[in-house]
């Protein structure tokens, strides 16, 4: 009796053993068609504006100016200051963009003044910002030193 219970056992686990392989081979087809099926979408893209794919964002180029009130002076050391803040955004970017994507920053070698009512916002709003925008606009197109050859991009930025 003991030896048809051993005899049975055996086979059981054996059967086991079958069913188990092929689920397993079951599971590999089934992974192995997914994949495929999966492939297409997974081919390197280009780097692009969200919702314009027309508009590539694989090199970035930001034309940065310090702005000082006219009746404040700069910050000791405000252009070192400047580079590393701006090398340290690129190498977050670059490492954000899996190395597709980079910055590269110009400065313009002078502070620009403007009216000191632009900075006692409190907080950086849109208004603060466009408030901004145009007094850089206004001292670009007012300037002596004319801006306009440092503001330009190339084609491809």
């Amino acid at each position: 009796m003991s030896s048809g219970m051993f005899s049975f056992k055996k086979h059981k686990i054996v059967i086991g053993g079958v069913l188990l392989l092929l689920v397993l081979l079951a599971i590999l087809a089934w992974l192995l068609m997914v994949r495929e099926k999966a492939a297409p979408n997974l081919l390197p893209q280009k780097i692009h504006y969200y919702g314009n794919p027309s508009v590539s964002v694989e090199q970035i180029r930001i034309k940065a100016f310090y702005v000082v009130p006219k009746n404040g002076a700069p910050f000791d050391g405000w252009l070192p200051r400047l580079e590393e803040s701006l090398k340290s955004i690129g190498r977050f970017h670059r490492l954000q963009f899996l190395g597709k994507s980079s910055i590269e920053a110009d400065i313009y070698p002078t502070p620009i003044t403007m009216p000191a009512g632009i900075f006692n916002q409190k907080n950086t709003d849109a208004a603060t910002l466009d408030a901004l925008q145009k007094g850089i606009q206004k001292a670009i197109n007012e300037s002596p030193e004319n801006f306009s050859s440092f503001v330009k991009s190339a084609p491809n930025e």
